[in-house]
């Protein structure tokens, strides 16, 4: 970006003041790039005194609108061998630590040991590498528990699988006891032992009477 009519520091500050029609729009990183280094070169910046160097970084900000820190960047870049534009790298999405390969092969794990718990199956999948030595296990073998959870509860291709589901214990319930008539065959030493409830008399409990019969 040139501009021949601000040739001395005198013209830079007159520009930042407002009372000169010089326009300049600088527009791309790179653009910005050439017109620093322009200027750099222009007006011998680093053979300046430091309130003109001021003047000549305030012309800069204007006209890219750089902060004090990324100029202060720049600006030390060109002092150490020259200010080079670089393209950006294009970053692509992050690949997953744990791949299709990898989730297939916990499914196959959880289908043969009936989705046993992530402890024990990160044992499993540990020993089929470093045991058996088959390296398909390699990534996999890595997995911590919590990711296995993760997996089994969040993953599609989990989910959409013949895996068995993991879910908490279910609690069963036990009758303690069951009254019914004793069927001996008859055979002696079996007895009936059942209760009577006395009945509740004002407001209180009664008592309950155990009975043995024969």
């Amino acid at each position: 970006m040139k501009n021949d009519n601000l040739s001395t520091i005198e013209d830079l500050e007159v520009f930042l003041q407002g009372n000169t029609g010089v326009s300049i729009k600088i527009k791309g990183r790179e653009a910005k790039y050439k017109f620093i280094r322009d200027t750099f070169v222009k007006f011998n910046y680093l053979q300046l005194r430091k309130k003109d160097r001021g003047t000549v970084k305030r012309y800069i900000q204007k006209l890219t609108h750089y902060g004090d820190r990324q100029l202060k960047r720049l600006i030390l870049e060109w002092k150490q061998g020259g200010l080079k534009y670089t393209k950006g790298r294009v970053r692509g999405a992050a690949k997953p630590k744990y791949g299709v390969d990898d989730i297939a092969l916990l499914i196959l794990t959880d289908i043969a040991q009936k989705t046993r718990s992530a402890v024990a199956t990160k044992e499993t999948l540990k020993r089929e590498y470093l045991v058996f030595g088959k390296m398909e296990y390699e990534n996999i073998a890595r997995i911590s528990t919590g990711h296995i959870y993760n997996i089994r509860k969040n993953k599609h291709q989990y989910l959409s699988s013949e895996a068995i589901r993991y879910t908490k214990t279910q609690p069963v319930s036990v009758p303690i006891g069951t009254r019914e008539k004793p069927i001996p065959y008859g055979k002696a030493g079996f007895i009936r032992v059942d209760s009577v409830h006395q009945g509740d008399k004002d407001g209180e409990k009664g008592v309950y009477h155990r009975v043995c019969k024969d």
